[in-house]
């Protein structure tokens, strides 16, 4: 998870590193997984770290220079979940909601 050095998200993890994260979907049916875990705050190689996962979103080229803005005018982070326990759901397995 990239961000900067001074949201209240990294504040909190110095605080207590201790996170849990949802990923979710936002329409029927619905299915996440949910992440307990320990974050550990990565500030090297920063710029290459959040351009590759940009690349997931826009061309290669875009995704360098939108980390690359951002490391000019911010301290930037790159948040790494270790997972201590991993959760889902999965609302379209029979019974759980009916559509009825």
């Amino acid at each position: 998870i990239g961000t900067q050095d001074i949201t209240h998200k990294i504040r909190n993890i110095k605080s207590n590193p201790n996170v849990t994260a949802l990923i979710d979907n936002q329409e029927y049916p619905f299915r996440g997984v949910l992440i307990y875990g320990v974050a550990v705050l990565e500030y090297e190689d920063v710029i290459t770290k959040r351009a590759s996962i940009f690349e997931r979103y826009m061309p290669a080229q875009d995704a360098r220079e939108m980390a690359s803005d951002l490391a000019s005018r911010f301290t930037c982070v790159v948040i790494r979940i270790k997972p201590t326990r991993i959760t889902s759901y999965d609302y379209s397995k029979a019974g759980i909601i009916s559509t009825d």
